[in-house]
């Protein structure tokens, strides 16, 4: 059995007196959007094809040769530094 104390009586009151200056939330379907964005309208349309600083002309294929994880100097195998055995 729990007890409201006058602390949570107050707590919930102050809260209880807020709810109308909150924002009313729509739950119905919004319109389908091309891309999501924090700061004003998205940059690029829903027909762009790559991104600026992208070479849609760059050659394709080759290879990519990295020297076997090791443990020492940071270099865990679980980590994302392991791909650049630089940092």
């Amino acid at each position: 059995m729990s007890t409201v104390t006058r602390r949570t009586a107050l707590k919930l009151s102050a809260a209880a007196a807020f709810v109308p200056a909150l924002p009313v939330v729509s739950l119905a379907d919004p319109a389908p959007q091309h891309a999501l964005t924090v700061f004003g309208a998205p940059k690029h349309g829903p027909d762009f094809t790559h991104f600026d600083y992208v070479n849609p002309d760059a050659p394709k294929g080759g290879s990519m040769r990295m020297t076997p994880s090791a443990f020492g100097y940071n270099q865990n195998p679980t980590t994302f530094d392991t791909f650049n055995m630089l940092i």
